[in-house]
């Protein structure tokens, strides 16, 4: 059961961009004071907020030291490593968990769980070779976005 939420609970987020500078703002506007990791304080949310960090977000040390100083966990992005968090889910709420976050790090695994629990996307092919493009391209009527 996800806690409750008060003001006084010290929010992290691991990021500094302008998702983690709204976040932030929006947290202020309800009470909260958040925490950011970040690599510099020209980072958009290093600029509002008291309690910013320096460091690597995709370092583990460091974000380890930062999930220590924090009640609450949250990210800017889908591609921070959750090996790290794994360890400190005990201590720490995470959410997304690094579990979902591991899941969600990759096109194929995030579109294969939103199908698995019937959440509307796109229509999609794992292409791991030229081939499968080819195959893509023509299921797709030539009508397809290629990510990684």
């Amino acid at each position: 059961m996800p806690p409750v939420f008060d003001p006084t609970q010290k929010i992290g987020i691991v990021g500094g961009g302008q998702l983690a500078r709204m976040l932030c703002l929006s947290l202020h506007q309800h009470g909260f004071n958040p925490w950011v990791l970040s690599e510099s304080p020209q980072d958009p949310a290093a600029q509002v907020v008291r309690n910013w960090i320096e460091g690597n977000p995709r370092d583990p040390r460091k974000l380890q030291e930062f999930t220590r100083k924090v009640d609450l966990l949250t990210f800017e992005s889908e591609f921070i490593s959750p090996e790290p968090l794994f360890p400190l889910v005990e201590k720490t709420f995470i959410f997304p968990s690094p579990i979902l976050m591991k899941a969600i790090q990759f096109r194929h695994s995030q579109k294969t769980l939103l199908n698995k629990f019937e959440i509307p996307t796109a229509e999609f092919w794992l292409c791991e070779s030229a081939l499968d493009l080819q195959k893509a391209w023509v299921q797709s009527k030539g009508e397809l976005v290629l990510k990684t």
